[in-house]
């Protein structure tokens, strides 16, 4: 990096950070995994803003970015909004749903609170058995 210009690093310094913030912003949505948990979360909250931060970097940067400066932030800025507005729709889809299946799952946890009202059974005892004496009668009748 020595021979870069001060202004050629100060681009790739910026084009990292707005790779950095959609990635964040993409993680957020759940469409990229999270490398720390190694799972696939979603933070709806968190990628509005992710969203809003661009947003208001697009505004507090105009004019003072060059082309493909420009053309990345804005295509981050779109990209995460287009994948948000996919969400939302499909988390409305699954709260359309939910009322359908509660109805299915009453009935199943019904007949689980009838056994636990049941008083158990306690398990019968075997009467003891007195030892039988046959050893000394056989003695006797020889």
């Amino acid at each position: 990096m020595d021979t870069m210009s001060k202004k050629q690093k100060n681009e790739i310094l910026f084009m990292q950070f707005v790779m950095g913030l959609s990635h964040s912003g993409m993680m957020q949505l759940g469409k990229v995994m999270n490398p720390m948990t190694q799972k696939i979360e979603k933070d709806l909250i968190g990628a509005q803003a992710t969203i809003d931060l661009l947003a208001a970097l697009r505004e507090k940067t105009t004019g003072n970015l060059n082309k493909v400066e420009e053309d990345l932030l804005t295509n981050s800025i779109s990209t995460l909004q287009l994948n948000y507005v996919d969400e939302l729709g499909e988390k409305k889809e699954e709260k359309v749903e939910e009322p359908k299946e509660e109805p299915k799952e009453e009935p199943k946890e019904e007949p689980k609170e009838k056994p636990k009202e049941e008083p158990k059974e306690k398990p019968k005892e075997k009467p003891k058995e007195e030892p039988k004496e046959k050893p000394k009668e056989e003695k006797s009748k020889d």
